[in-house]
């Protein structure tokens, strides 16, 4: 394993195959300088079992964080999967995380997972807060429209 910048750290991911990655951006940190995380899902280990953990690389820094979630949530780890990142809003790098195989109980379990998993990363601006910006921004327009909103 090559990591070079890696020495300061304690804890970083165990070797793993079959796994994802997705880029995301800090929407929070300056514009110039924005700072970039690869979010690892899951996958196998060396042992070829499901790796049931997930973790952040803070690409400037090459430092990792474990992401911490919920047993709440009932993820299931899995390997064979797929990612996507996309931006909803300015502040907001979503993953989605779809398909793969789960671990078999027995040789005759069916273990091709169909369901998907958002991931929602930075902060969520309420719907009416967007809805009051979009309405201050274009308010020359919406003026004579008003009338037509219900009393």
């Amino acid at each position: 394993r090559y990591s070079p910048n890696l020495s300061t750290n304690k804890r970083w991911p165990c070797s793993r195959g079959f796994h994802v990655g997705s880029c995301l951006i800090d929407p929070e940190s300056d514009e110039a300088e924005n700072e970039q995380y690869v979010a690892v899902f899951w996958g196998q280990g060396e042992d070829a079992k499901h790796v049931p953990d997930i973790w952040i690389l803070h690409v400037q820094k090459m430092e990792w964080k474990e992401l911490q979630i919920p047993s709440s949530y009932k993820l299931r780890p899995r390997m064979f999967h797929m990612s996507c990142s996309y931006h909803i809003q300015t502040k907001q790098t979503d993953v989605i995380v779809y398909g793969g195989n789960k671990q078999r109980k027995d040789k005759f379990d069916r273990n091709v997972m169909t369901d998907a998993v958002i991931f929602r990363f930075g902060s969520v601006q309420r719907l009416d807060e967007q809805c009051i910006q979009c309405i201050k921004t274009h308010i020359e327009y919406l003026k004579p429209l008003i009338h037509l909103l219900p009393m």
